[in-house]
């Protein structure tokens, strides 16, 4: 919970420092679902966006699937309290877990992450690529944002775009950079 507070608060910090832009930056951080055993974390969250000027919809907050398939009820809570106070939620490394879709699509999400190991073959493998194009038609039907992880050919974003995937994040668009780097990278797009 310390180190989560250390990581929520510099990136608030980094959020309140960035410079006025016609786009506005959004930001997510990943959770440990450990952090959802805390029914104050929602408050602390909040509380820290007030503080530093962040709104909390300019925020994602990414919790793996994995993490998710052991869910608890006060872990429920926690994930509703966090949308409630403006947070956006993702599910991160789609894919990769054993979650219900049934659950999966009751709980307070408005993203979904598909999981590199698809998206790393998905122009090459039909197998992958039926999987992807699946999961992103699932997503849409309930309502989610679909974001595919480890984007890192032409071919993979061609693909991707065409099968309507909402982002992608990956080495075709950058490596990850020290914050001061960021700021000339995203200046220079």
């Amino acid at each position: 919970d310390d180190l989560t507070e250390v990581v929520v608060e510099t990136v608030f910090v980094f959020h309140q420092d960035w410079p006025p832009t016609n786009e506005p930056i959004h930001i997510s951080i990943n959770l440990s679902q450990i952090n959802l055993a805390d029914l104050e974390l929602p408050g602390k969250l909040s509380d820290l966006a007030h503080k530093y000027g962040v709104p909390p919809g300019s925020i994602t907050l990414e919790l793996t699937e994995t993490g998710l398939a052991k869910q608890s009820e006060n872990e429920l809570d926690v994930l509703t309290r966090m949308r409630l106070k403006g947070f956006q939620l993702s599910i991160d490394d789609y894919g990769t877990g054993h979650s219900s879709l049934a659950r999966l699509s009751k709980m307070p999400f408005r993203e979904l992450k598909i999981d590199r190991v698809f998206v790393d073959r998905c122009d090459t493998d039909r197998d992958s690529e039926n999987i992807v194009m699946n999961t992103i038609e699932l997503a849409k039907k309930l309502g989610l944002q679909v974001v595919a992880e480890g984007i890192e050919t032409e071919s993979q974003l061609t693909l991707l775009t065409e099968l309507e995937c909402d982002q992608g994040q990956g080495y075709l668009f950058s490596k990850p950079m020290p914050k001061d780097d960021f700021q000339h990278w995203y200046e220079s797009q």
